[in-house]
């Protein structure tokens, strides 16, 4: 992503940040902006309006997510995914990330939460990261007991998929259906706005 970044650096930055062109001619200069308003076309003020208000980071950022995963990929990817598998067989495919497929899914419009469970030494398993989390689901908290034991019985087994409901210890009653993935003492939670699963909390 990198590189991709930096590519649109070179687009970009002749048209909104000068600072960083300093020594450049003006004749190359120029030249650099007309050869960026030749690719952006009628599109150019709609952009200075972005980076009026986000900044040419965060649209070099955009650019790079749009070369690596379009958007419209997304969308389309989104309808398919349900299961952990999905996601892992999709940013294969892609060769992208988990988190940066599901941030993909997010900006294309569709519900889709990302968490990573740790078993703890006493047992219990706590939330390590997430993306896109549900409300009141966040790094460090616990699960609830009942969700732990589920989770615990597939101890010493190797890469399990299953699809159940969990709970964390601030709130046992909140569950949330997910497809997870299972490797160890580490699992990996998907909840999709399409899981289709059974309740076995």
């Amino acid at each position: 992503m990198t590189l991709a970044h930096e590519c649109a650096h070179v687009l970009f930055d002749p048209l909104f940040n000068f600072e960083g062109l300093a020594d450049t001619s003006t004749s190359l200069l120029q030249a650099r902006q007309a050869y960026s308003r030749n690719i952006m076309g009628r599109d150019l003020e709609q952009i200075a309006d972005y980076v009026s208000t986000e900044g040419v980071e965060r649209l070099c950022d955009q650019l790079a997510f749009e070369l690596l995963y379009p958007i419209q990929w997304a969308s389309v990817d989104g309808t398919h995914v349900t299961t952990i598998d999905d996601v892992m067989r999709l940013s294969h495919n892609y060769n992208i990330s988990l988190s940066f497929f599901i941030s993909r899914l997010n900006d294309a419009g569709l519900r889709t939460s990302l968490i990573k469970l740790t078993q703890c030494v006493d047992g219990g398993w706590v939330v390590t990261d997430s993306i896109a989390p549900p409300h009141g689901w966040r790094v460090g908290h616990l699960l609830s007991h009942q969700s732990s034991s589920i989770l615990g019985s597939y101890a010493g087994s190797r890469f399990i998929v299953s699809t159940l409901a969990i709970s964390t210890m601030s709130d046992p009653t909140r569950t949330m259906t997910v497809s997870m993935s299972h490797n160890g003492h580490n699992a990996i939670a998907l909840r999709a706005k399409k899981v289709d699963a059974v309740d076995v909390t």
